[in-house]
């Protein structure tokens, strides 16, 4: 699954958006959020949220 780190002050949507691009080449649109999940160990505090596939930004 594409992720990575938000850039200061960017949404989480637009974040998965970029990393989709980044990672695989693939323009799309976040849509609604599926789930949210902590995941925090000793040194680390990770969030988790997938977001539903919408239509691709090339296709609007």
């Amino acid at each position: 699954m594409p992720g990575g780190k938000l850039d200061w002050g960017e949404a989480v949507r637009f974040c998965a958006e970029r990393e989709i691009h980044e990672e695989l080449g693939i323009a799309v649109v976040a849509g609604a959020v599926l789930a949210v999940t902590d995941m925090i160990a000793d040194d680390h505090h990770w969030l988790r949220s997938p977001f539903a596939p919408s239509a691709s930004r090339a296709s609007r």
